[in-house]
């Protein structure tokens, strides 16, 4: 069966979270079953607030697979060719899959980085501008995008009917603090260019939410060829537009 590049990086990048959830709740009951002196319990806090993250990080991976930060370290196998004004030649290694945050309020039509490039037959390098296609993002990404926060916002709810979860987010929201339950969460929008520097439409993005240091699979999909979001609000406009007459 065929893969996409992003859908082979997946594969090979997913991970299992090593978690001995039973063992980590009784050792912290019977901690917290102490009497703990202020110095103490601060001492401790950091701990607990591990525990929560772990616990929410849990019950996360059971729905979304882990994926690897090193997905990220990965090269395309060809090089990318290029000359200077000089016509001087030389090969860069670009990035295999690329993210940006979901959280911009403005994501651009391009995405623009910088790599290193070596001239040919020369350890001579050089800084190039590479820069490569954004997808579309389709209706079907959004609504799991906005199924994992109402996950999130679920999973925050049934945490405070847990007595030792709650017991340890109760005391950190009573104290000012801010501990960082799932809803806290990064998203970003992360795709495999099949080719740098020209206008194509790339066929296999994904979504990755970001959670205690962990890369989360929330959904990947191919772009069907339908009207794009900017091709919509193209037709709004012209729809909505008042006549100067």
């Amino acid at each position: 069966m065929y893969q996409t590049a992003l859908a082979k990086a997946i594969h090979t990048s997913k991970r299992t979270l090593q978690y001995n959830e039973q063992s980590a709740r009784s050792k912290l009951e019977e901690l917290l079953s102490q009497p703990l002196l202020p110095a103490e319990q601060q001492k401790i806090y950091e701990t607990l607030k591990k525990f929560v993250a772990m616990e929410f990080l849990n019950q996360l991976t059971k729905k979304y697979p882990i994926i690897s930060d090193d997905i990220f370290k990965l090269t395309k196998e060809d090089y990318l060719k290029i000359a200077n004004r000089y016509n001087e030649e030389y090969v860069v290694k670009v990035p295999l899959v690329v993210k940006i945050p979901l959280e911009n309020s403005k994501i651009e039509d391009t995405y623009a980085t910088t790599a290193r490039g070596r001239k040919v037959r020369s350890d001579n390098e050089v800084e190039v501008n590479i820069a490569c296609t954004i997808p579309e993002i389709t209706s079907d990404a959004r609504a799991a995008l906005a199924d994992s926060i109402r996950f999130s916002a679920e999973l925050t709810a049934k945490a405070y009917s847990d007595p030792l979860v709650a017991k340890v987010m109760v005391r950190d929201r009573l104290h000012d603090r801010t501990l960082e339950g799932p809803l806290k969460s990064n998203y970003h929008l992360v795709w495999a260019p099949s080719t740098w520097n020209a206008k194509i439409v790339e066929k296999d993005p994904a979504i990755f939410m970001r959670y205690a240091g962990t890369n989360l699979l929330v959904y990947q999909w191919e772009i069907p060829e339908e009207t794009s979001l900017d091709e919509l609000l193209k037709e709004f406009r012209q729809d909505v537009e008042v006549s100067k007459a």
